[in-house]
């Protein structure tokens, strides 16, 4: 078989959860299957590096158009045009039999071509207050609806995405595999030995709260600095440390965060994005993770923290309670006074504090990537 594979994901300089979600899947789909044929597209006027080498891969190939991804954007919706499969036949003089696309983008595909779409969550239909005019404009254009209906198969990468998806877009739920999320088994306890050097880098203290996640209205980071704000009251030598990238509204926490007072402010610190080698590092240095969102498709940075046994205070909605069961504190995202007491409970409580420390999450998140990639080659 001939297979298209959108690879938009890849193409930003720090790639997010769904980029990794991508890299991680193809890793393992290209160890496996050496036999199918597989052509990773990309647009824009600039045909920069993907965060994925392909090099070793005799059956693996890249294929960038230098058409600007809003053109095709504008084109797929008004035209229903290009066609992503033509463009591929015309450049390759092939045919190709099955377009995967990893996550909700502009597509315009010929009716005999068979379409997977992989579904993260419907934020974009359920929240849309937490979305500039820009970002909702753009979910206008790419008709999600449309693509969900042409899909023949869809991914979802939690059953509370599949419910969500069955309640708002009225699909068949024998349409729809449910393949949860995994993690690489660089997450896991370390010894202090491994993790010194990171922490002088960073001028890390042994004691800090941790956020890792774009920054963004629905993570909620309005919550971790309210409860960092009242918890700086009683223990003086705690620090937050917040690990990621600004959203499009960095404006917005700007203003938020420019209202705490001094000392809080400057027992802050913002790394920025941090690769994956360290992530794990980072995990394994902070004293409590603090999650939350307002809405999750998944959520890896949680389970990666448990994974590290970090102890995590989650919010209780969406895929949290599915994906992180009893292994953390569970609270109400738009309650900021149980988080408070959630974390504060955990840095007063040291029995407790040992019992969620040592949770272990299940061993099948450590092979969920291999099985993503296995139940994507039978979609195939």
């Amino acid at each position: 078989m001939k297979i298209g594979i959108d690879i938009t994901p890849l193409r930003q300089e720090n790639i997010s959860g769904i980029g990794r979600y991508l890299k991680s899947v193809l890793e393992c789909l290209f160890e496996i299957d050496n036999e199918n044929e597989y052509y990773l597209v990309s647009f824009g006027k600039k045909n920069i590096n993907i965060n994925f080498d392909i090099s070793k891969y005799k059956n693996v190939s890249h294929i960038h158009f230098g058409i600007p991804s809003k053109l095709i954007l504008f084109t797929s919706f008004f035209l229903n045009y290009p066609k992503i499969d033509k463009l591929i036949s015309k450049k390759k003089n092939i045919q190709l039999d099955c377009f995967w696309m990893p996550n909700i983008s502009s597509c315009a595909l010929s009716k005999k071509t068979r379409f997977i779409l992989t579904i993260h969550d419907l934020s974009f239909v359920m929240f849309k207050h937490f979305f500039d005019f820009k970002r909702n404009l753009w979910h206008f254009f790419v008709r999600p609806k449309k693509l969900i209906k042409r899909a023949d198969k869809i991914i979802c990468v939690s059953e509370n995405t599949k419910f969500d998806l069955i309640n708002f877009f009225n699909i068949k739920k024998e349409k729809i595999v449910v393949n949860r999320l995994g993690i690489s088994n660089i997450y896991r306890k370390l010894e202090d030995s491994e993790i010194q050097d990171f922490k002088d880098k960073y001028n890390l203290n042994d004691n800090f709260l941790l956020y890792v996640g774009t920054i963004e209205p629905r993570k909620n980071l309005d919550c971790v600095l309210s409860v960092f704000e009242k918890l700086s009251c009683d223990f003086h030598d705690l620090e937050l440390v917040i690990c990621g990238d600004f959203g499009w509204a960095k404006r917005k926490f700007d203003y938020v965060f420019n209202k705490l007072k001094e000392p809080i402010k400057s027992k802050i610190k913002f790394l920025g994005y941090i690769n994956d080698d360290e992530l794990p590092k980072l995990y394994n240095s902070a004293k409590i993770f603090i999650w939350p969102s307002f809405y999750e498709g998944f959520g890896l940075p949680p389970l990666e923290a448990l994974a590290c046994n970090l102890p995590v205070v989650s919010s209780n909605n969406s895929s949290m309670p599915e994906v992180l069961g009893k292994n953390a504190i569970l609270c109400e995202a738009y309650n900021i006074q149980s988080f408070y007491t959630g974390v504060k409970s955990l840095l007063e409580n040291e029995e407790l504090y040992n019992f969620y420390k040592n949770k272990k999450i299940s061993e099948d998140y450590y092979n969920n990537w291999r099985v993503c990639a296995e139940d994507l080659l039978k979609m195939f």
